[in-house]
């Protein structure tokens, strides 16, 4: 279920399934005859299930509560799909939603609720270090980098270390 996910909180991916769950409580002391629920969807997510009737043109789901008791809680899930990624914008990598209910009633008046979410293209770091910090994937290199003058320096070593070895070889029988 989702419910106020921040941008630093895991994203879902595209094309994933997203649950809300809308919870419908009566404090009172007199039992609501009548709650009217309106779910209005949020950008980048697709309709697939919940109570009620959903109008595509609006992307709100619409759907009437009756005889809520005092004290009484009602849970309703409503589903849907994240959009594939290349219906997300192009140039941005995380897209931050909001799902908002709507509760109406004659009696109480009206209540709404928020759920924030986020969505990302691509996951980018899937492990974590021993230390828990994220690792992320090596950049791919179409090319490798031209090398220039730091390899005669390197070469030059060789005659260096041969040198030591023998000078080591000679102070071993001494």
């Amino acid at each position: 279920m989702t419910d106020n996910l921040e941008i630093n909180d895991p994203k879902f991916l595209p094309g994933s399934t997203i649950n809300f769950q809308i919870n419908l409580a009566n404090t009172g002391q007199s039992e609501i005859k009548h709650i009217d629920v309106k779910d209005v969807f949020p950008q980048y997510v697709v309709f697939t299930k919940g109570p009620g009737k959903f109008d595509a043109n609006t992307k709100t789901l619409a759907f009437e509560v009756a005889n809520l008791l005092p004290n009484e809680t009602r849970v309703f899930t409503v589903t849907g799909k994240i959009v594939e990624a290349n219906q997300l914008p192009i140039d941005l990598g995380i897209v931050c939603s909001i799902n908002q209910a709507t509760a109406t009633t004659s009696d109480a008046g009206e209540a709404q609720d928020n759920a924030q979410f986020c969505i990302q293209k691509q996951v980018l770091a899937a492990q974590t270090s021993k230390g828990g910090f994220p690792v992320f994937p090596a950049p791919t290199i179409a090319t490798s980098p031209a090398t220039g003058g730091e390899l005669l320096p390197i070469i030059s070593l060789i005659p260096t270390g041969i040198a030591g070895f023998f000078l080591r070889k000679k102070a071993a029988k001494n």
